[in-house]
């Protein structure tokens, strides 16, 4: 039986990606991890219900031949730079190490455009630690995506992004591929077919998911 893990199913990304796991026919079981039990029924659907305050519980909670980890949030939101490390370094890194002791064999996550451990931004600078930390763990395949700004509809007002995207629709069409906005829609289809296709250490730029989406897209629809 192929099973799915997904963190962050709440998430922009998260919504999508397990709509269209649910629906894969590749996928007999798709396990989320979530705060909160999610109000959805599907034959399919595991929820494993979890505070996520504990480091070394949730690395055992991991399950899967797939583990997509879509955990992300804002320092805005977060608070604190330690809260927002919690999310973005130190949950996926978790997650990562059970999947590597449980046996899983594709690890995917979402870092961001312009991740690097030597940015200046404390952002860019902890998605490029976590990047660098999970090449160092020796998964037996690695998919990093890199997304630019994501369209999409969430849940709670984020006035940055939402200037962005309203900016987008008139830039995108002059940037280079790499650097326009994406839906978030877009990501969710480009990690179902990475999920399809796994090297040992890859990592994907936006430009790059929008073309993977397209096909995905087109293998949904047959």
């Amino acid at each position: 039986m192929t099973v799915a893990f997904i963190a962050g199913a709440t998430g922009l990304i998260g919504q999508h990606l397990l709509n269209n796991l649910l629906d894969d026919p590749r996928y007999q079981e798709v396990c989320v991890l979530v705060r909160q039990t999610l109000p959805i029924r599907h034959d399919k659907l595991v929820q494993i219900v979890d505070p996520m305050t504990q480091l070394e519980t949730v690395q055992h909670r991991v399950q899967g031949q797939d583990v997509f980890c879509c955990l992300g949030t804002t320092q805005k939101k977060a608070g604190t730079r330690h809260a927002f490390r919690q999310v973005d370094y130190e949950l996926p890194m978790a997650l990562a190490r059970g999947a590597k002791a449980h046996g899983s064999q594709h690890f995917l996550v979402v870092s961001a455009m312009g991740a690097s451990a030597c940015s200046p931004s404390f952002y860019s600078r902890t998605k490029g630690e976590l990047e660098l930390d999970l090449k160092s763990l020796g998964l037996p395949n690695l998919a990093i995506l890199r997304p630019s700004l994501l369209l999409g509809k969430r849940s709670e007002k984020r006035l940055a992004e939402e200037i962005g995207q309203t900016f987008s629709r008139w830039l995108n069409p002059i940037l280079p591929r790499h650097y326009r906005a994406i839906p978030a829609a877009d990501v969710a289809l480009a990690l179902q077919a990475i999920a399809r296709q796994p090297a040992k250490v890859k990592v994907y730029e936006s430009g790059d998911l929008s073309v993977l989406a397209r096909r995905q897209e087109t293998l949904n629809c047959r």
